[in-house]
């Protein structure tokens, strides 16, 4: 865990910030390649949302062919990195989630709309508040503190890639234990495709 407020870059910004982008590995420890920053874990508070609370962020690296978008959910299953070398599970997320509450945390909501290029390193929300897209689909209406999860989605292209979806009483243990986290304001029926404010983690 980094220290409180250290971050080593900025939230809404990437490692590289579109500069050239290595090609090949660099070594193990090169600050330049962010290389020594990939799964470091830091902390700050919410001054966004007005909530105070403490926001943990991981710096990660985006290893997939396309952007990720900001506030959409991505799997973080990925064993191989943007170079092809093995990494540990959570640190390089390939592509939005496509597959009905799968284990998966929230890019940084403050990206540019173009979000991150692949190659590069963001940040990843694994606790406190962020915003997410609502699904257009499946469970939409949310009630305050309701558990949220990843929806399905036909692709990585669809409009639904890497959104939430609200999770019902009947719901197994299984999806309750991949819930992202809480909805922590109501969505009506109307609110299909909307921002909605997260409590990851929760």
């Amino acid at each position: 865990m980094g220290k409180l407020d250290d971050l080593p870059f900025s939230r809404g910004a990437t490692w590289f910030g579109g500069s050239f982008i290595p090609t090949t590995p660099p070594e193990p420890g090169d600050m330049p390649g962010g290389w020594n920053l990939e799964g470091k874990e830091y902390m700050h508070e919410d001054v966004t949302y007005g909530s105070g609370y403490l926001v943990r962020v991981r710096a990660v690296r985006n290893v997939g062919t396309a952007n990720l978008l900001p506030g959409q959910l991505v799997s973080v299953s990925s064993l191989v990195g943007y170079y092809s070398e093995v990494v540990l599970p959570g640190t390089n997320p390939a592509v939005p989630t496509t597959v009905l509450n799968t284990y998966s945390f929230v890019v940084d909501e403050f990206l540019p709309p173009a979000g991150v290029v692949p190659g590069d390193l963001f940040w990843l929300v694994v606790y406190g508040p962020a915003m997410c897209k609502n699904t257009t689909d499946g469970t939409a209406t949310l009630s305050e503190l309701q558990k949220v999860g990843s929806c399905s989605a036909a692709s990585v292209t669809s409009v639904d890639a890497g959104c939430i979806q609200g999770i019902t009483a009947g719901d197994t243990a299984l999806i309750y234990s991949n819930a992202v986290g809480r909805a922590l304001a109501a969505v009506t029926a109307g609110g299909t495709g909307v921002q909605v404010l997260v409590g990851v983690g929760w």
